[in-house]
């Protein structure tokens, strides 16, 4: 595959593999997932496995047969559904609860494997690639123990969910708070340069860095409680939530979506 070149995966029509840079592969799940292949000199980076709908261990192998390490960004259905294909996935520690209380019963298909073991990853930790090392970033915000991987190389951050152009919830049972996600924004800035690209968690592509500061605007639009302009409210499965709103994807409204409890 050519960069941007983009090809349907054979055996599951629902999965489209973009090719965003030299070495980084976008798959993207019709039903609403995304993940990312990063491929190294000895081994590629796998960064979470959709929802485990198709056998995910061959669709890496579709992409590249260096030895894959799995990481997931936090752990929801939707980045780590396909893990149990693996002998083992890297996580963040404060993420370990919700992925080993995660019911089997919501696996995909009778032929999904259960979820496989999980190894910590903690900030600072890298992946060694060969060629490469991908740096370990903390980020409490969507989750607790959410993490980003910086590719200082080919200078992109994957952030899951974390940072997104159209929506982002903070309202799931263990958010955190408004100001403990702006800090987490602050951190990223730190590394601001060492990339200019964001693979994002429901990204089409690779998207730009101005969501960070687009999101740090909407931590402190909320922390202040105004303008008002800025606020709204939103139906997110049958709750009525608030939301502020800030510049996403191709200059679109996106919504920051939050619990009033948080808002602190």
């Amino acid at each position: 595959m050519n960069v941007n070149e983009k090809v349907r995966y054979p055996k599951d029509e629902h999965l489209t593999i973009l090719r965003v840079s030299e070495h980084a592969y976008l798959i993207e799940d019709d039903r609403n997932a995304t993940a990312y292949v990063v491929t190294g000199s000895k081994q590629a980076l796998v960064i979470d496995t959709c929802f485990g709908y198709e056998n995910y261990k061959e669709v890496v192998s579709f992409i590249t047969d260096l030895p894959p390490i799995v990481v997931n960004t936090h752990a929801h259905r939707d980045h780590c559904g396909g893990n149990g294909y693996f002998e083992k996935a890297f996580i963040g520690e404060a993420e370990l609860p919700q992925y080993q209380a995660m019911p089997q019963h919501l696996l995909c298909t009778s032929d999904t494997p259960p979820l496989c073991p999980v190894e910590i990853l903690r900030e600072g930790d890298e992946i060694d690639l060969g060629d490469r090392k991908i740096e370990v970033l903390a980020f409490a915000g969507h989750t607790p123990g959410a993490l980003c991987f910086l590719d200082r190389t080919e200078r992109i951050l994957y952030t899951g969910d974390s940072v997104l152009g159209r929506t982002i919830y903070l309202f799931m049972a263990n958010s955190v708070p408004v100001s403990q996600m702006k800090n987490s924004l602050l951190h990223l800035k730190e590394y601001g340069n060492a990339f200019d690209r964001l693979a994002t968690g429901h990204g089409h592509t690779l998207d730009p860095v101005s969501y960070l500061d687009a999101l740090l605007d909407a931590c402190d639009t909320i922390l202040a409680g105004s303008p008002a302009a800025r606020f709204g409210t939103v139906n997110v499965q049958g709750r009525i939530l608030p939301c502020c709103y800030y510049t996403g994807e191709n200059g679109m409204k996106a919504t920051l979506i939050y619990r009033e409890d948080l808002a602190k």
